[in-house]
Parts: structure tokens; C-alpha cells; sequence
């Protein structure tokens, strides 16, 4: 859904009910006693601000298995338990108001060059912010920072609270395995410095983890900020988008689906013809 001017203005009479889906809007103004809630907490949903300015008088609230991503400004207090990535797929974010993070939440920044909001995804919050969950942070390709750089990923009033992956002065791996940097917080900023080379440890690829009787698991990496859909197919000349609702998540980094045949029209283990999987990311 696509949205020039998203308006609840009409106090308690105005009802949104984004449960599930994306949205993409310009400028949203909700001022209708509730709060803006993105996603159910198990559908997949997807809020993208295309820049301009976003007012909630009632704050914003982000579900799990929900994400907040894009450029602009949100007036009101944010509240996140799925995945804040600001950028699309690089940009700013600003919030006047406090962001506090959730345990199971996430937040992801990419990283192409060195200034924010341009060439890196920035995030800045006119009050406070309460770290919490997990930091993920990409590095595109054909960018690799130098040991010396710094990057201010985010800057507030004041911050609190500690990363569940990433304690204050503690290293992070990027998502792409192609480095770590040392993560800093605690004094109104979050900044990357430290920047240390590594060797990739895995090529971008789609694997089969297990066929049972009923059922085909498909593995692969998985960068947070990044939107994925999986396709198949059973000639590999017409290829159909699976509308799959969330993925599992094993461990850091990587991704897993099982095909039952809900999505695909039967039983893939005993299919009459063969299938094929694929996946393409923005």
C-alpha cells in the first residue's frame, strides 16, 4: 500500500488497523487517542517512511516480526520490539521524542561510505534512547572501512540500558562476516570504530538442511535491513513468489524456512515434478 499523506485525525473515530503487509508513506499524521501500532506481533509487516515528516500523538509502536524502515522524521515517542533499519537502503531517521529498544527487538545499519545518513544509515533521537536486543550492522559491498574511521551510527540526549549481542566496548562481527568493529554507547552517541578485516566465511547460498517425509528446510545467510522473498518454481522458466509470512532464525546471521506444501500446492517430497528454490533480497 502506497500512501502520499497517511491522516487519522478524527480522534477515536479514526481506525487503522495495520496488522499486517507494507506500507509505504510520505507523511503520516495520527492523532486519534491510540496507539500507532505496526503488525500483530505474528504476521510479517512493514512500515517504510519515504522521507517527509511522520507525527504520532499517541507514539508508534513496533511488533515483533515487524519492521520500521526509510527516511524522515517521526514526532513522538517510539517504542521497538521487532526491526528498526533506518535507510532505504541508506538515509537518516530522526525521532523527536525517546527510543526505547526492546529485548527481542532489533536495529540494522548499512554501511557504504562515510557520511551519515548519505553514504552510512544514521538514527538520531531528540531525547533518550534505551538500548536493548540485538545490533546488526552490513558492510556493502565494495566498501571496506579503514582501521581509523569512525562512525556515528546514532546520537541522542542521553542513552541507557546495553545490546543483548554487544556490550559497550565490546567487538561485532558484521553481518556479512567481512569484518568487526568495536561498538561504543553510554554517552548519547553509538559510534563503530576499530575497524579489523576478516576473511568470509561463507558465500551467499541457498541450502537444503533437511528432507523429511513431509517437508523440504531451506537454510541461507540473512543481513537484518535487507527484504527477502523466496520463489519457486517446478521448471525453471515460470517462477512464483511465496507469500511466506517470517522466517526462522537458528543462529546469527542466517535464515530457515520449511516448505510443507501450504504455499506450494502439495507434499514437496512426493511432488510429480521437481522443485526449485530461489531468493532474491532489496
Amino acid at each position: 500500500m502506497e500512501a502520499d499523506r497517511l491522516s487519522l485525525t478524527n480522534g477515536a473515530l479514526s481506525q487503522f488497523n495495520f496488522k499486517s503487509g507494507r506500507l509505504n508513506a510520505r507523511n503520516s499524521t495520527a492523532n486519534n487517542t491510540q496507539l500507532f501500532t505496526v503488525g500483530n506481533g505474528g504476521d510479517w509487516a512493514r512500515f517504510d517512511l519515504k522521507g517527509g515528516t511522520h507525527s504520532f500523538a499517541n507514539d508508534l509502536g513496533i511488533s515483533s516480526n515487524a519492521w520500521l524502515t526509510g527516511s524522515g522524521t517521526i514526532v513522538g515517542n517510539v517504542t521497538n520490539a521487532g526491526v528498526l533499519a533506518p535507510g532505504d537502503s541508506l538515509g537518516g531517521l530522526a525521532i523527536s521524542g525517546n527510543l526505547q529498544l526492546q529485548p527481542n527487538g532489533d536495529v540494522a545499519f548499512d554501511l557504504d561510505g562515510h557520511t551519515a545518513g548519505v553514504d552510512y544509515d544514521s538514527l538520531s533521537a531528540s531525547g533518550n534512547i534505551f538500548w536493548n536486543g540485538r545490533l546488526h550492522v552490513t558492510l556493502e559491498s565494495g566498501f571496506t572501512p579503514g582501521p581509523s574511521d569512525v562512525f556515528t551510527l546514532a546520537q541522542c540526549a542521553g542513552d541507557s540500558g546495553s545490546f543483548v549481542n554487544v556490550t559497550n566496548g565490546g567487538t561485532l562481527v558484521t553481518e556479512d562476516q567481512r569484518g568487526s568493529f568495536v561498538v561504543t554507547y553510554g554517552n548519547s552517541a553509538l559510534q563503530l570504530s576499530n575497524f579489523q578485516a576478516l576473511n568470509p566465511t561463507n558465500a551467499f547460498k541457498l541450502a537444503v538442511v533437511n528432507s523429511g517425509l513431509s517437508s523440504v528446510t531451506l537454510q541461507f545467510p540473512f543481513e537484518f535491513g535487507r527484504t527477502y522473498h523466496l520463489w519457486f518454481s517446478t521448471n525453471l522458466t515460470s517462477w512464483i513468489e511465496l507469500p511466506v509470512p517470517g522466517y526462522v532464525f537458528p543462529q546469527p546471521g542466517v535464515a530457515q524456512w520449511s516448505d510443507d506444501g501450504s504455499l506450494t500446492g502439495g507434499n514437496p517430497v512426493y511432488a510429480p515434478s521437481p522443485r526449485f528454490y530461489r531468493v532474491s533480497l532489496e
